[in-house]
């Protein structure tokens, strides 16, 4: 489903998931990507570039977020942080309980474009201290068109935040 919002992409994304407004650490530079296509017969890169990530241990998330010229995405998965083994979850429009995950893009042009949310799908992402895995969700248009999102988060630093070091 394609959402309008005035609020920036990332952002919603992340007080969804910390339950507060979000602080970004425009400091280091990131370390790790997030890459996004619409996937069919014309495959169309969103976004490939590097991302940030935080995890909010108070409500058990981890979200990463990209933010280009071109566009802003965000791959959001209710869950303790780290991973100790690959570990699959359910997209849907929102976070919901432990094992779900949420994804969103918006392009930027000349105006900024609608969000377009996965309502279905699956993220998968690995144990590690630093986010990767594989994204493959379905997002509907308003006419209700489907449109197939896939892509990959690599090597992503996570920084902790929303509660203390350790749960």
């Amino acid at each position: 489903m394609v959402r309008r919002s005035t609020a920036p992409l990332f952002a919603a994304l992340l007080t969804v998931a910390c339950g507060r407004e979000p602080t970004i650490d425009t400091g280091a530079a990131p370390e790790g990507r997030l890459l996004l296509e619409r996937a069919g017969r014309h495959t169309v890169r969103l976004v490939d570039a590097p991302a940030r990530a935080a995890a909010c241990l108070q409500d058990t998330s981890v979200v990463a977020v990209v933010l280009t010229g071109r566009a802003t995405a965000a791959v959001a998965a209710r869950t303790l942080w780290p991973l100790d083994s690959t570990t699959t979850f359910s997209v849907q429009n929102a976070l919901g309980a432990p094992g779900t995950a949420a994804v969103a893009v918006r392009e930027l042009h000349d105006t900024i474009a609608t969000a377009v949310v996965a309502v279905r799908g699956t993220v998968w992402l690995k144990p590690g201290d630093r986010l990767s895995g594989r994204i493959d969700a379905v997002a509907e248009d308003a006419a209700g068109t489907e449109l197939r999102l896939s892509g990959r988060l690599s090597g992503i630093a996570v920084r902790r935040e929303c509660g203390p070091a350790s749960p």
